[in-house]
């Protein structure tokens, strides 16, 4: 099951934000993540995955949360 949220219009530093608060929630970067060759990254906790992917250009943020 995939769930995603596209934020639209953000501030290109926002991202970090999103970040600080799933370590906080105890998801490991996920370096080795296939899909991690556009800019975007990638984090694990369990049989959860989470994708964040930054466009600057758009000015778009994409959250996307998958569990297996």
């Amino acid at each position: 099951m995939t769930n995603s949220i596209l934020f639209s219009d953000v501030n290109p530093n926002r991202k970090v934000e999103l970040i600080n608060y799933i370590k906080k929630l105890g998801y490991i970067k996920d370096i080795n993540a296939y899909w991690n060759t556009d800019g975007s990254e990638s984090w694990s906790k369990g049989n959860l995955f989470i994708q964040i992917k930054q466009n600057d250009t758009d000015r778009t943020i994409l959250f996307l949360v998958e569990k297996n």
